[in-house]
Parts: C-alpha cells; sequence; structure tokens
C-alpha cells in the first residue's frame, strides 16, 4: 500500500521522481523556492512511509505553490542519504536551490510541521540556509 501512495503521488503531479541523476538538476531549476526531497526507504518495511508521504502532500497542498516535492529513487537512495544529510528512513530534506534547509527525520506530530514548514518557506524565499539561521 506505501508504495502505491507514493506512485499516486508521482502519477497525479504532486511530486516528482529523482535519482543521483538529475536530483542536483531538480533542486537548482528553482533556487528561491522550497523543495523537499522524500527519502522513502521500502514503503513495505517503514510502514510510516505511508504516512509521511499523505503528510508531505498535504503540506505540498497547503503551501501554495511555494514548495516543490521530490520523491528520490529507492535505487539511489543510500547513496545520495549522506550527501543530503539524511540519518534514518523515512525522511524528508528541504532545500532552497542547494541551500539545505532543514531535515525533518520520520513521521513527526501535526504541530511539528505546522511550526516548521512556514519558517523553511521564508528562508527559501529570502535566501537563508540552516547555516544562516544558526549564526544570526
Amino acid at each position: 500500500m506505501g508504495q502505491a501512495i507514493i506512485d499516486g503521488m508521482i502519477a497525479c503531479g504532486d511530486a516528482v521522481l529523482v535519482d543521483a541523476g538529475s536530483i542536483g538538476d531538480f533542486l537548482r531549476a528553482v533556487p528561491d523556492r522550497a523543495s523537499a526531497l522524500f527519502f522513502t526507504g521500502d514503503p513495505d518495511k517503514k510502514l510510516e512511509t505511508a504516512d509521511l508521504a499523505v503528510v508531505l502532500r498535504e503540506v505540498k497542498r497547503g503551501a501554495g505553490g511555494a514548495l516543490r516535492l521530490a520523491v528520490v529513487d529507492r535505487k539511489d537512495e543510500k547513496a545520495l542519504m549522506s550527501d543530503y544529510q539524511v540519518g534514518t528512513l523515512p525522511s524528508v530534506v528541504f532545500y532552497a536551490g542547494e541551500r539545505h534547509l532543514e531535515t525533518i527525520p520520520k513521521v513527526q506530530n501535526w504541530s511539528v510541521y505546522e511550526e516548521k514548514i512556514p519558517a523553511i518557506l521564508a528562508r527559501a524565499a529570502d535566501g537563508r540556509g540552516e547555516e544562516e539561521l544558526a549564526h544570526g
């Protein structure tokens, strides 16, 4: 069931599928807008992957066009995890262009997304990454 939800996200245009060859182009395409990379893990073994997929679809819809969503192809996922600051699966990693904004591991309480997503979108628009936030 989890894989069907992810496939549905891609089929209906809520997300695009990226791999090692296309992930950089996806991020660089719109550097002043937030992009979310969804590292799913095996949805048959990681049952919370389906829950996180539903959350991300709702977060994207609620962002009113300010958030782009990509699913990282599982064949390249392990190789890309350290490059994109992912320590656990599933996780969602937010970028603006090539600026890392935040990593949210696993499924969180809805209040976490309500708190963090507006700040992530604002940092994407104003050019601040995670490092700039930490230093001022």
